[in-house]
Parts: C-alpha cells; sequence; structure tokens
C-alpha cells in the first residue's frame, strides 16, 4: 500500500486509486538475491497476460508512471517506490 510519504512497498499487487496514487515513481532496483525487479500496470484486475499496459524486469534503477486509468500495479522483488511526479 502506499504510505502517506508517498513510498509503495517493493512487492505487491496495488489498485491504483485506492492502494496507491497515480504518479511517477522510482526505485533503485532489485531488493533479493534474483536480481531482478518486476513491475506491471494492468488495465484490469483478472491478471489475464492479456491486461498488462507494460512491465520491466529491471536489473538497475527504474521509474514508472502509474495513470489514472490502470486498474493494478504490481512490483514484486524491487526495493521500495518513491513517488517522484
Amino acid at each position: 500500500m502506499a504510505k502517506p510519504d508517498g513510498t509503495i512497498a517493493g512487492s505487491g499487487t496495488y489498485l491504483v486509486g485506492t492502494d496507491v496514487q497515480p504518479g511517477t515513481y522510482k526505485t533503485v532496483g532489485p531488493s533479493g538475491s534474483t536480481g531482478l525487479c518486476y513491475w506491471e500496470r494492468s488495465s484490469g484486475t483478472s491478471g489475464d497476460a492479456g491486461s498488462i499496459i507494460a512491465n520491466d524486469a529491471l536489473t538497475g534503477q527504474g521509474v514508472v508512471t502509474i495513470k489514472k486509468s490502470d486498474a493494478l500495479f504490481k512490483s514484486q522483488g524491487c526495493q521500495m517506490w518513491t513517488k517522484v511526479g
């Protein structure tokens, strides 16, 4: 869940507008031994691959812009996301 200070935990699935607010967030990268940080923006909550708007697997720092029209933001194996815009 997004905290009042504009951060999102590095692993979880979040409803846009409820758990996280739209905006631009950055992470310094992976948090675990896998060396990958995966993020995903989705248009629905079903989990179908067809609902994925954008995604990436980062080995270093990254930036993502969550839009009002997104339904979900998913992050796995990342360090905390911090809102920058």
